[in-house]
């Protein structure tokens, strides 16, 4: 699997189609094989879907649509492989065909609890830093950059308590 340090997006919006609220993916990072995708696009087009796809920018997008809705997934060409980088759907059946061929709700999954691990790594680095200033402050008594440092410290720590 490529590994991606980018952040991961999991936006819902409200409008349903189907049934299903749209579901985009942002800043993916996910490794297709050219047999995943040949199967994928094989078990598409037995639904109930049609396909097209083109070139933009040395990006692939793939449009899966049918008459109620267009689903589009962009990859970006590797040797060998395709990176799913980008996802905007509006069907489940999508979804469950993407599961069963590149086991998609997996690794977006782990994914997310990669990217919430390395975002609380790289916060609590940040408050030790802002410690070790806070310090050093306190030694020169600083009182207005020891407040400021405060408030950081009290945003970080939100921050990370949100990533808990």
């Amino acid at each position: 699997m490529v590994i991606c340090l980018s952040s991961l997006l999991w936006l819902e919006s409200e409008r349903k189609v189907n049934e299903m609220k749209t579901i985009n993916f942002s800043d993916l990072s996910l490794e297709v094989t050219k047999k995943q995708l040949h199967s994928m696009v094989a078990t598409v087009l037995e639904g109930n879907y049609q396909i097209f796809w083109g070139f933009s920018k040395g990006k692939m997008i793939l449009n899966i649509y049918n008459k109620d809705v267009n689903n589009k997934l962009t990859f970006i060409r590797h040797k060998g492989f395709l990176e799913l980088v980008d996802v905007h759907i509006l069907s489940q059946p999508l979804i469950q065909t993407l599961d069963t061929c590149i086991d998609f709700s997996v690794k977006v999954y782990q994914k997310s609890v990669d990217n919430n691990k390395t975002k609380k790594d790289f916060i609590y680095q940040e408050i030790d830093d802002c410690l070790l200033e806070l310090h050093r402050q306190k030694k020169l008594n600083n009182v207005t950059n020891i407040e400021k440092l405060k408030m950081k410290l009290a945003e970080l720590y939100e921050e990370w308590q949100a990533c808990q």
